[in-house]
């Protein structure tokens, strides 16, 4: 019988590795190809005379392959990793066609179920640099998709040969495969990193410790697994610790695999501590759980140990970033002792005072404060060395050359032990600031009134020196605010010149002008006197009718287009439509027209129904909407 042996073959993977493509796709399938068959044949090599698999490193190689795929190209890599175990088996070990089917099938599934708990449970990268990472590995990926791969791997090895015990088989085969994982995943992941371009990079300075370590490893496994003295065992332990402690994980899978290969190669010459009067099943079990156990502690140890050197550097990085932000930054920060004693100044504070830092750490706080703020200054300190912070505090200072500069910020207390040790504090120099300010105050009259010339230009038409829209929206708002104050009604005419754009088409814009100018006029000397005109855009025209009802709005409608209409025009007759709306006194004419908007809203419908019927007419919204209705 062959029991786990007979797994996946070489396959075509990272066809898109998510940390970065270093190499062509061509390549990296390669290598990963290679890396499989010779994982294979690794396998092979190690498995004991009655064809136990001590360990199987394909399902290391598949797992890492599939958590570096995306998953849209996972479909290709299981079908690559079909013809590659066809061939496997059945060229180089004389399987039968549908024996080598099922365990392809086994394998794709377990590997297929162990990346997507990993995805499910960590993330959609995979870098094995992390303690969560190396423990759902060695839980989810190793231990769980191997026990249920073992299930569908014995069945298979069940049908295809006699004699075979299931629970033995399904053992042998989950054990192995999860050795694989643990020891062949970082191995397979250390490899693949050597492409990227930072490989150089992570490459560890210490060569000479790694050799004498790796040396040492070696020797001492070989004493210790090459003889059967069994409580000798635990002397590999220090030296697995050393290199987790000292080295990052990419040395350690190296040195697992060696351990490992070491342990296997002598068992299975019948040396070392594993080997007894057991049957060899209990001899691989006895030897898997000790490489298990080596490999998973170790990684679990190395993982601990880089996220505690990650943090350091972290820590040590931001140290960095905050000392130099300090350095460079434009504010004054400073902290003086419970005494008066200046710590620290950076280098803004020091180029604004004029002192080095040597003459400061010569000096107190109180020689550099303005006299007359000395006793203020001392009872601010006192304040925040009861823990008081201080905002908005402005102060002034006497530079080395006796000039005096004004600074504002805040201050608070370093507080160890519950004892005041400094005070820090961040200024500004404001001195600048305090000169424009003056500056500014005296030109502040003259804005004043520029603006009021600006606004009366800005608000004012200039070819009919009417109102232009935003004069119009400026005094809506205040009539709709004044009619809902006062209870009372406010009309809006819109006013459009019929066929406007032919005229200017016809008989050019110069003419239009006048066109304008005199229908501004006409209104103006048609309207009440509390009316207010104004040009809202074009030949279109706004007129708010304060105190308007609907039918004094209807009546001066008619008036104006009439007044238009009877006009001796010299180039041809002009026309006006107009759109008529009301905010009745107590209530709106509609449902939702409550303010000016509605209003304006509904006298531009008016206004385009009166040039849809025909034009030279005026409708009234009210009106407008019955007839809808």
């Amino acid at each position: 019988m062959h029991p786990p042996l007979l797994s996946p073959a070489p396959k075509i993977v990272n066809l898109n590795l998510r940390q970065g493509s270093y190499l062509p796709t061509a390549v990296r399938a390669s290598v990963f190809g290679l890396l499989y068959v010779l994982g294979a044949e690794l396998g092979h090599f190690l498995s004991f005379p009655d064809h136990f698999a001590t360990f199987w490193p394909p399902s290391g190689i598949y797992l890492i392959a599939l958590l570096l795929t995306e998953r849209r190209l996972w479909p290709v890599v299981v079908l690559v990793a079909m013809c590659a175990n066809l061939t496997s088996d059945i060229m180089f070990h004389g399987q039968q066609l549908w024996v080598s089917l099922g365990f392809w099938m086994t394998n794709s599934a377990e590997a297929l179920f162990g990346a997507w708990l990993m995805h499910r449970f960590v993330s959609n990268s995979f870098t094995l640099t992390s303690l969560k990472e190396v423990i759902h590995l060695t839980s989810l990926a190793a231990v769980i998709s191997s026990a249920l791969g073992a299930v569908f791997g014995a069945t298979v090895i069940s049908l295809a040969f006699q004699n075979v015990d299931f629970g033995t088989t399904w053992r042998i085969w989950c054990v192995s495969d999860v050795l694989g994982v643990i020891i062949f995943a970082p191995f397979t992941t250390t490899l693949i990193s050597l492409g990227g371009p930072a490989s150089g990079e992570r490459q560890h300075s210490r060569f000479g410790e790694a050799t004498f370590v790796f040396s040492l490893l070696i020797m001492l496994s070989q004493f210790v697994l090459g003889n059967q003295i069994h409580p000798y065992a635990f002397l590999i332990y220090p030296m697995l610790i050393w290199i987790a402690l000292q080295f990052e994980m990419g040395t350690l899978s190296l040195a697992n695999l060696v351990l490992t290969f070491i342990a296997i190669w002598n068992t299975k010459q019948g040396r070392g501590p594993f080997v007894g009067d057991d049957s060899i099943a209990d001899q691989v079990l006895l030897l898997q759980s000790f490489l298990s156990v080596s490999a998973a502690s170790s990684m679990v140890l190395a993982a601990v140990v880089a996220e505690r050197r990650r943090t350091t550097e972290a820590v040590q990085e931001n140290e960095d970033r905050y000392r130099d932000l300090l350095e460079n930054i434009n504010d004054l920060v400073h902290s003086v002792s419970p005494e008066g004693q200046i710590l620290y100044a950076n280098r803004a504070w020091r180029l604004a005072i004029g002192y080095q830092e040597q003459d400061l750490k010569q000096l107190s706080i109180f020689e550099l404060i303005h006299p007359h703020e000395h006793s203020t200054y001392r009872d601010k300190h006192r304040r925040i060395l009861s823990g008081e912070r201080v905002d908005h505090w402005e102060s002034r200072l006497v530079t080395k050359s006796g000039q005096i500069i004004i600074v504002e910020g805040s201050c608070n207390c370093r507080i160890e032990n519950g004892k005041a040790v400094a005070t820090r504090s961040i200024f500004r120099d404001i001195t600048k600031r305090r000169e424009h300010e003056r500056e500014l105050e005296s030109s502040r009259k003259q804005l004043v009134e520029a603006n009021s010339r600006l606004l009366l230009l800005a608000t004012t038409d200039s070819l009919t020196s009417l109102q232009n829209r935003r004069g119009f929206e400026s005094r809506m708002v205040e009539e709709v605010e004044r009619a809902q104050r006062y209870d009372s009604s406010l009309s809006l005419l819109m006013l459009d010149i019929d066929h406007f754009k032919q005229f200017n088409d016809t008989f050019g814009h110069p003419a239009g002008d006048e066109i304008l100018k005199r229908v501004s006029a006409i209104l103006e000397q048609t309207v009440r006197a509390s009316d207010f005109v104004s040009r809202f855009g074009g030949e279109e025209f706004a007129i708010i009718l304060p105190n308007a009802d609907e039918a004094t709005a209807t009546l001066l409608a008619e008036r104006l287009r009439e007044a238009i209409y009877r006009e001796h025009w010299k180039d041809r007759r002009i026309t006006a439509s107009i759109g008529v709306a009301t905010l009745t006194a107590g209530f709106p004419i509609g449902d939702d027209c409550n303010d000016g908007t509605m209003l304006l809203k509904a006298a531009d419908e008016a206004l385009y129904f009166s040039k849809q019927k025909g034009r030279n007419r005026s409708h009234h919204a009210k009106a407008l909407r019955h007839i809808e209705v």
